[in-house]
């Protein structure tokens, strides 16, 4: 399964005009700030993102023309997501297929099935908001959508987008919430083998709190207390307790430390710096999405797969991880993510920092800008020369070896120069 293409209308800095993106196994964003590289992973997040709260439309993503004077009685939206099936071409079971096998289609001309999602959006004058996501059956020529259905909440869970924005914090993804990453795993343990021992244990240790001569009389104090204030027939009985004894009521205190530490055994996480927090997240992200592969597969038994229900497809989306990481920890990243990419995981990486660039294929780069007419958000692919000249191989190995090219105003090529002011100084 791949995310062949995206297409934006009316979406932040996208305009009314629909603009398409392509996407390779991991694509790389570049351009200006405020060219549009948040808006293309934000759209994705609103398909598909992991995180509930990033799939909600915000009155802030509908796009305001530049020359508007009177704000329209409806504003509207849409963002369209196309999958391929390569994995069709090979021979085998692959997870993909019968998840979307009654949505797949075959267009004319096609040897590839796809399927292709639509998430619509609009907004009355009062700010209230309408949005649904659809597959999209069957277009007319100018490739708009003439059969739809709407998508299931099932359905739409089998892909998830991991969304690590510039600045992130895992502490929304470390614990027992619903949403957390962590959490997730955790709850989709088969602990059977343990519950009971675990119960045990912890009546034990209530039994030694309670046990505390200090303990006893606060609750003979409050025993008192209570019984002149409360006279029902019920909750008559005060005591202090350890708590809940369930095993799933004891995961809600579990968090990640390290060791060692300077002066102690063990540091919570939220010490971390800002850059090691960045690195525990896509820790996170890395270990969620390999564990979810090999439940697929059945490698994995310790997980219930109905509790965690794991997506048949991943994509992450990283929003410049230049920004708190060192130099060198960003080839880490693009190693990692490399090792990780197979059929049912992509990555985008948004980037202003030409070393992540760095022997990286011109195919996987797109560029984006903004429209001086419109100020809206235009995308381009990198065009090299044809490769059976020498100039195809000079551009490619120009830009791989010194991506600073990418961001530069002006490029200076040494013969020209040489001869150019050869020419005025002997001249």
């Amino acid at each position: 399964m791949k995310l062949d293409t995206l297409r934006i209308s009316n979406f932040q800095s996208f305009g009314q005009e629909p603009t398409e993106i392509t996407f390779e196994d991991i694509t790389y964003l570049i351009g200006p700030n405020g060219s549009g590289k948040t808006s293309t992973l934000q759209a994705i997040s609103r398909l598909f993102g992991f995180d509930p709260s990033l799939r909600r439309i915000l009155k802030s993503d509908f796009h305001i023309n530049q020359d508007e004077e009177t704000p329209p009685l409806e504003r509207n939206l849409w963002i369209e997501a196309n999958f391929l099936f390569p994995e069709l071409l090979d021979d085998g079971e692959h997870s993909t297929i019968p998840e979307f096998f009654n949505q797949m289609r075959l267009d004319v001309g096609e040897e590839i099935p796809r399927i292709r999602y639509r998430l619509t959006a609009s907004m009355g004058i009062n700010g209230d908001i309408e949005e649904n996501l659809y597959y999209i059956l069957d277009v007319n020529e100018n490739n708009e959508p003439v059969t739809k259905t709407l998508v299931p909440r099932s359905d739409r869970n089998q892909i998830q987008a991991h969304y690590l924005p510039a600045r992130r914090d895992p502490s929304n993804h470390i614990g027992f919430g619903t949403n957390a990453l962590l959490g997730r795993l955790l709850r989709s343990i088969n602990w059977d083998n343990e519950r009971e021992n675990i119960n045990s244990l912890s009546e034990q240790i209530n039994s030694c709190i309670t046990g505390n001569s200090s303990i006893s009389s606060l609750c003979t104090k409050l025993d008192e207390s209570w019984g002149y204030l409360h006279t029902g027939k019920f909750f008559t009985k005060p005591q202090l307790s350890f708590g809940n004894s369930e095993v799933e009521a004891l995961l809600k205190y579990m968090s990640i430390s390290f060791s060692p530490g300077h002066g102690e055994t063990n540091v919570d996480y939220s010490r971390l710096s800002d850059g090691q927090k960045s690195m525990l997240y896509l820790s996170l992200v890395v270990s969620s999405i390999t564990l979810n592969r090999e439940v697929i597969s059945g490698e994995e038994t310790a997980f219930d797969i109905d509790k965690l229900n794991p997506p048949v497809f991943s994509l992450i989306l990283i929003e410049e991880p230049e920004n708190s990481l060192s130099p060198h920890y960003l080839g880490r990243i693009s190693n990692v993510l490399k090792k990780l990419l197979s059929k049912d995981t992509q990555a985008l990486i948004a980037t202003h920092a030409p070393s992540i660039l760095r022997r990286v294929a011109p195919e996987k780069i797109r560029y984006l800008c903004l429209n001086s007419e419109s100020r809206s958000t235009n995308i381009k692919t990198i065009i090299l020369p044809e490769k059976t000249g020498e100039a195809h191989k000079f551009v490619r190995e120009a830009v791989q070896a010194f991506p600073e090219i990418y961001f530069a105003r002006a490029l200076l090529h040494k013969p020209i120069c040489k001869s150019f002011f050869s020419d005025i100084i002997f001249k």
